[in-house]
């Protein structure tokens, strides 16, 4: 007991990192174990979130802490039921989920276990007085995106100047099917852009070096990442990273004095630069015909899938699903959408494609409810936070505004996808972000939120 008090710090961050390691793998793969190396390692990373959540179990109830977080004022209480709503939709709909496929009811237990975890850590990490954590635990996170997803943005780049696609979208590297590290299904082109996207965010908040070449670099860094991002050219991140960059201008004091600078380096150039590439493809003759190529604009006068990639049709069959079966108040289960959305003929796709839907469908009005209320309690600190006095560049400044630019980011995002509805790399930076912003501000912030400086 005494140990586990003393190295509390060094459990939090590996639990965390072992969290990351567990995501994109299905709970049913511990089935494989003893077939292959490859097998045994995703069995053992399939099984990662069990073993946290029973350690977790164990330093809650050791330091009396399990009976706190029931209590009323734990704001991550409404993230907990959110997911009690799916549990008892779950079991309510059991044999008729299994009927439907077992395996995805398999990978629904595995997702609740890592989700609940999670949410245990994020409450015991808010409870630490050490802000410290906060730092390591962004490091930490972005630390694995950069090592996965930079090489396979590097390789996607290579490919695309190979090929004749005018969109880095449509490379095979990143199409449905196709299979990565450990034999497991590769990051489509959403999930590459937003990942990008989220390392830039955090170059943009962190970069306030002293030395004006190191500077200078990452801001290299950023336009290249930048120009990536429009040549992917996936429609929700060619809109987020306006939204979000104009953003980090106008309530990010690194930037509000040097607003068409930025503009320039980390928007304009890039867009254009995507754009010569784009036509360069199309037609050699390019500065005598160019013309301005985006999948907005492809896509609009599309009859099947239309601006929104069929997402319309997809989010009125969600709806048609929780109007027929009529599980109102604790929804389907976990993953219901996948469970009922594949058996539609002609769908485009069996994820919902919206947050709000996959709850109401997955958890009911119960959990839909839960995750609106635990939303409001984070954005009416951020709004009290935007409208505050002037505050000191630091690392405690970088630290809140990078959680507050991703929150919004991912509840974009979440318009168009499931995102943090589920355990995935949005839940976990969806949880990291909102618990940096509940633990920093409360409704009477004015000024400081971090009364010491960190180092």
């Amino acid at each position: 007991m005494n140990i586990i008090k003393k190295h509390k710090f060094v459990l939090y961050i590996l639990c965390w990192f072992f969290l990351w390691t567990s995501l994109n793998v299905d709970l049913f793969r511990i089935s494989n174990f003893g077939k292959s190396f490859v097998d045994n390692i995703n069995s053992i990373r399939a099984l990662l979130p069990t073993f946290i959540l029973f350690i977790l179990l164990f330093v809650l109830l050791s330091n009396n802490l399990l009976k706190s977080f029931f209590n009323k004022k734990n704001i991550y209480l409404f993230f907990f039921i959110f997911f009690a709503g799916q549990v008892i939709g779950g079991l309510d709909n059991l044999d008729k989920n299994i009927t439907l496929n077992k395996y995805i009811v398999i990978q629904a237990l595995g997702l609740l276990i890592a989700s609940i975890a999670t949410i245990l850590l994020i409450y015991l990490i808010h409870n630490e007085k050490s802000k410290l954590l906060d730092k390591y635990l962004i490091y930490t996170s972005i630390s694995i995106l950069s090592i996965y997803f930079i090489p396979i943005l590097i390789k996607l780049m290579w490919n695309y100047s190979l090929s004749p696609n005018i969109y880095a979208y449509h490379e095979i590297l990143i199409q449905e099917g196709n299979k990565g590290i450990f034999n497991l299904p590769v990051s489509r082109s959403t999930g590459i852009s937003r990942s990008i996207l989220i390392i830039t965010i955090f170059l943009l908040c962190f970069n306030y070096f002293k030395n004006n070449k190191t500077r200078m670099f990452v801001y290299f860094v950023i336009s290249v990442l930048s120009t990536s991002i429009f040549l992917i050219n996936s429609k929700f991140a060619n809109l987020s990273i306006i939204i979000i960059y104009l953003l980090i201008i106008f309530k990010n004091k690194l930037y509000n004095k040097s607003i068409i600078k930025f503009l320039f380096l980390f928007l304009i150039i890039p867009f254009l630069l995507s754009q010569l590439i784009f036509n360069k493809k199309i037609n050699d003759k390019y500065f005598l015909n160019f013309d301005i190529k985006n999948r907005f604009i492809d896509d609009f006068n599309k009859s099947d899938t239309g601006v929104t990639s069929g997402r319309v049709d997809i989010w009125i069959s969600s709806l048609d699903v929780f109007k027929s079966q009529k599980k109102y108040f604790f929804g389907l289960g976990t993953q219901a959408d996948r469970l009922y959305l594949s058996n539609i003929k002609d769908i485009y796709s069996s994820n919902s494609s919206n947050a709000f839907l996959y709850s109401i469908l997955s958890g009911g009005i119960v959990s839909s409810v839960a995750l609106i209320i635990f939303n409001f309690i984070v954005l009416i600190r951020i709004y009290k936070y935007f409208f505050s006095k002037s505050r000191e560049i630091n690392l405690s400044y970088n630290i809140l505004n990078f959680s507050i630019f991703i929150y919004l980011l991912l509840l974009l995002r979440s318009i168009v996808e499931n995102s943090f509805t589920l355990f995935s790399i949005d839940f976990l930076l969806y949880l990291q972000s909102c618990m940096i912003i509940i633990k920093n501000i409360n409704l009477n912030y004015q000024k400081n939120i971090y009364p010491n400086k960190l180092s």
